[in-house]
């Protein structure tokens, strides 16, 4: 179970569901899974509850612990970043109708950093 939450993590669409689930379990009604019932809150949103992990217990007496909304909206931000990196480094290796892809590795090499010194290598 705690690889198939982590696989969940990795997608952009969970953590912005998971942080307006956690906004409307403050404001609004919500299910308690520990009495099984739904509640209806009475307290408004503040910005302490940003920071706040939620932790209990079922009924069935497992534990679960609920990440904070700001390490939901770190996280989304990695995932922003990491799936952008790889959106750019394959827009470079695959073929496309814009000429000759660069191979796998041409971040590493000193032509893609100093363009200057692709020119020189060109001329020779």
């Amino acid at each position: 179970m705690y690889l198939t939450t982590k696989l969940f993590y990795l997608n952009p669409c969970f953590q912005f569901g998971k942080i307006f689930a956690d906004i409307t379990n403050i404001v609004c009604f919500h299910f308690d899974p520990e009495n099984l019932n739904w509640v209806q809150s009475d307290t408004a949103f503040e910005y302490n509850d940003i920071f706040k992990n939620v932790e209990g217990k079922f009924f069935s007496k497992d534990r679960y612990k609920v990440e904070s909304m700001y390490e939901t909206t770190l996280t989304l931000f990695f995932l922003i970043a990491m799936f952008m990196t790889l959106a750019w480094y394959f827009d470079n290796i695959i073929p496309t109708n814009r000429g000759v892809p660069k191979p796998y590795y041409f971040f590493l090499m000193p032509s893609f950093w100093f363009p200057s010194l692709k020119s020189k290598e060109e001329k020779v």
